[in-house]
């Protein structure tokens, strides 16, 4: 008996036009930088954070050294004026 061979066909491959690919490749490029420029901003952000809790550390050091001069006051920062603080009592 003899073998009967089929000729493949080559199938047709699914694929959008090379212009829907571009242009689907487009919104991808663009939600892709539009998340990085968002990581970059919470980075930002947290050093912002860090930089202001550093600021605000050396402030509570710098009052701290100004109470021996000065006792326990209150400054005004745009005249440099002072004011007590009075001592409040011990609540029972």
């Amino acid at each position: 008996m003899g073998t009967t061979y089929k000729k493949k066909s080559k199938a047709k491959a699914n694929k959008v036009t090379n212009e829907e690919l571009a242009k689907i490749q487009g919104f991808v490029t663009e939600i892709n930088k539009a998340q990085m420029d968002v990581g970059g901003l919470a980075y930002q952000q947290q050093m912002g954070i860090q930089k202001i809790n550093s600021i605000q550390s050396q402030l509570n050091e710098y009052n701290i050294s100004l109470q021996k001069i000065y006792g326990q006051v209150s400054v005004n920062i745009a005249d440099g004026t002072y004011k007590e603080i009075p001592n409040e009592p011990a609540v029972n």
